[in-house]
């Protein structure tokens, strides 16, 4: 099981991206007063520092989620056709069929599920897929706040522009918070993929069912690949983001 590998990976790369980066610029604008905005409408003023610890202590969250689901991520184990092992019984003796089922597991380096039908639990790709969803609703809410401070009406922020970046095909003088708009796009997509998972596991009828086979072939493996891409994306813009303080001044 594979997930095991990647989810070590995210968690590494959730420990470095937005722990410490984050903190960095949290320490940097800790005492930087700029204006709150409740409704979107001018509210009272906060500091630059304690918005960029919303968007850690979200990131924080998720880490310390994917901490708790790590240990239930599981597979099946050598349990046979529909869960009971009675072919390894029968040829082995149920205790070295038991045995069986601890020596392959350990030589993969992955734990078994206790009980098992045909699979795995597809309750375990629920969980699964509930931390990749919150990891990019995390991410979105902290885009979609770019987004918002790099237009015209606030110009607070901008994410990273590169020398030879093009803002838009037909009018290149522009700025458009392009990484942004892709993290909120695949994170939309991540959040409502996440859905299958949930149906898998409530379809799984009786010892099992098809319901699933075809779709977490596509599903599992896209939620994977997008939460990889705006966690880079993610990181180019926290590493790079352009604060204008003088604009900030002036909102204020």
């Amino acid at each position: 099981m594979p997930y095991l590998i990647i989810l070590s990976l995210i968690f590494g790369g959730l420990v470095v991206y937005f722990f410490l980066n984050p903190s960095e610029k949290i320490k940097t604008y800790k005492d930087m007063p700029c204006m709150a905005y409740t409704h979107l409408q001018p509210a009272e003023p906060t500091t630059l520092g304690l918005r960029f610890a919303l968007y850690a202590q979200d990131i924080l969250f998720d880490i310390q989620l994917l901490k708790k689901l790590q240990p239930l991520i599981l597979g099946k184990g050598m349990k046979g056709a529909v869960g009971t092992a009675a072919s390894y019984s029968s040829l082995l003796s149920e205790t070295k069929a038991e045995q069986l089922d601890k020596d392959v597991m350990n030589s993969l380096g992955i734990d078994a599920v206790l009980i098992a039908s045909q699979t795995a639990p597809r309750k375990i790709e629920f969980f699964l897929t509930t931390i990749l969803s919150s990891i990019a609703q995390s991410l979105y809410k902290f885009a979609f706040d770019v987004r918002i401070m790099q237009s015209s009406g606030f110009g607070e922020w901008q994410e990273p522009f590169g020398k030879k970046q093009v803002g838009s095909s037909a009018m290149p003088f522009k700025r458009n918070p392009i990484k942004s708009e892709q993290i909120c796009s695949l994170a939309r997509l991540i959040t409502n993929l996440a859905n299958t998972s949930k149906d898998n596991a409530m379809h799984m009828l009786l010892e099992r069912t098809l319901d699933d086979s075809a779709n977490r072939r596509i599903y599992l493996p896209e939620m994977f690949l997008a939460t990889d891409t705006i966690l880079d994306s993610a990181k180019n813009i926290i590493e790079g983001l352009v604060i204008n303080e003088k604009q900030i001044e002036k909102n204020f």
